[in-house]
């Protein structure tokens, strides 16, 4: 594969990301009104792995990929010391799903039971 091909390769996961950023926006702005893309709005959060801003207690990383990425190493790269980080996870043809530690998931049903949720 030469130069150019690998070049549109990567312009296109690179549109795909972006997009996908973007549908988790529409998708979460009935929770989250104010939610937007870090590109649109704080460049040093998405340089630290956060793509989505205004989300209260949760940090998005948003990945659009063919195969499943490595949550741990995703989730590891986020910052650690204050929301609840989750990763967003489009996969081609398969649906979004959404992963998060198991400290983050336990904080989560405490919250819920705490509020008599559940």
């Amino acid at each position: 594969m030469n130069t150019k091909e690998r070049s549109k390769i990567g312009k296109r996961s690179r549109r795909s990301g972006h997009g996908f950023e973007r549908l988790l926006c529409q998708k979460l702005k009935p929770y989250f009104p104010d939610v937007m893309t870090a590109r649109a709005g704080d460049r040093s959060s998405d340089n630290k792995g956060i793509d989505l801003l205004h989300t209260d207690c949760f940090s998005f990383q948003a990945k659009s990929s063919i195969n499943f990425p490595n949550p741990a190493t995703v989730l590891k790269e986020m910052p650690q010391e204050t929301n609840l980080n989750v990763l967003a996870v489009k996969l081609k043809n398969k649906g979004i799903y959404f992963v998060l530690d198991e400290e983050d998931f336990f904080e989560i049903i405490a919250m819920m039971k705490s509020n008599q949720i559940i």
